[in-house]
């Protein structure tokens, strides 16, 4: 009932406020300037790019926990599907072979690896490369709530952080998606 009550009334009531409200304006010899918003971080060029390949590298670890505390497998055609949705190139060549080494050393984990302060340290266009663009991440792998066991012994991780350094691309192979190629860790005392 209102709406129909403005639409009939509308006319009645818009004309007179709208003479009402140019009678009290100042005639303005330019119009105001539009405020520009300063771009957040968000809106930068490739922020959604490196959305997808932060959450890309904790699939990643994910994965390497996965096949960790499940003791391997032994060939790379029985590798889970979450390593190839995650890995690509060498990097998987080396996961494969980490996974075999653990299952013929009938090892496995058990516990937890934490990941924080994880921060993009290049992201940039690369004409040629796979998806045509490369980005680099820098995160701190805490593997102190790790143990490994083996031969019915339980072992502490040998590095109880690392830094980790790892590169990724988007992988058109099937899974398609962003895919770390290559991951390089040191041990360091804090991070």
């Amino acid at each position: 009932m209102i709406a129909a009550d403005l639409r009939r009334f509308g006319a009645l009531v818009i004309a007179p406020v709208v003479a009402v409200l140019a009678a009290c304006t100042p005639a303005a010899s330019e119009p105001a300037p539009t405020p520009t918003p300063s771009p957040s971080p968000s809106q930068t060029p490739f922020a959604e790019k490196n959305a997808a390949a932060i959450e890309a590298y904790k699939r990643y670890e994910e994965m390497l926990e996965e096949t960790l505390m499940s003791g391997g497998y032994q060939t790379a055609e029985e590798a889970p599907p979450s390593v190839r949705a995650t890995t690509m190139g060498e990097e998987r060549q080396l996961v494969d072979q980490d996974n075999i080494d653990l299952a013929k050393d009938k090892a496995k984990g058990t516990g937890q690896v934490t990941i924080r302060n994880i921060a993009i340290t290049s992201s940039v266009p690369m004409p040629g490369a796979p998806g045509g663009h490369q980005i680099k991440i820098v995160a701190c792998r805490d593997n102190s709530g790790a143990r490994i066991i083996e031969g019915g012994r339980t072992s502490e991780p040998p590095q109880r952080l690392q830094e980790v350094r790892v590169t990724l691309y988007f992988d058109e192979e099937t899974p398609a998606g962003w895919k770390v190629s290559e991951q390089r860790g040191k041990g360091v005392s804090e991070c």
